[in-house]
């Protein structure tokens, strides 16, 4: 399941490269995923309990509640998440650390343009509260975690 799919790049790559049965949603249908015939469903994800072996999410969890930014909703679609992921299965999330000075120098061009993003400390204690067994790799690196696929051009 790709989570906030966009233009479903990484949907097409999970699916026609590797593969892999892939479901998409997000609150807006972009063009190009029917163009990539994906199943996508508008909105949030209501399937069934224990669904999915791999849930993937790329910039989007900072987009729940964005304007208030409540750690209650942030929670709760994190509990979403753990509802539909299978025993065993793995979610994925990867979000950018927008205040670290190496990546992005002030003045924060995104806060300027009105989006807000997590600290660490933050996202790290929303993330441990829902799935307290996770695994942090990588902070601001972008990459597919090597456990889920090994695509050359992500993976280090």
């Amino acid at each position: 399941m790709d989570v906030g799919c966009g233009d479903g790049t990484d949907a097409s790559l999970f699916k026609y490269v590797y593969g892999s049965n892939v479901s998409v949603c997000d609150v807006c249908e972009n063009d190009n995923v029917a163009s990539l015939n994906l199943d996508f469903r508008l909105g949030s994800i209501f399937y069934a309990d224990h669904t999915f072996d791999y849930i993937f999410l790329y910039d989007v969890l900072h987009h729940v509640d964005e304007q208030n930014q409540s750690r209650e909703q942030h929670v709760r679609a994190l509990m979403e998440l753990r509802r539909v992921t299978k025993k065993g299965g793995v979610v994925v999330i990867v979000e950018g650390n927008r205040y670290n000075p190496l990546f992005y120098p002030p003045p924060h061009i995104v806060k300027l343009r009105g989006y807000n993003h997590f600290i660490k400390f933050y996202f790290k204690e929303i993330i441990l509260e829902v799935f307290p067994n996770t695994e942090f790799r990588f902070f601001e690196a972008h990459l597919y975690p090597p456990k889920l696929f090994r695509v050359s051009k992500y993976v280090r």
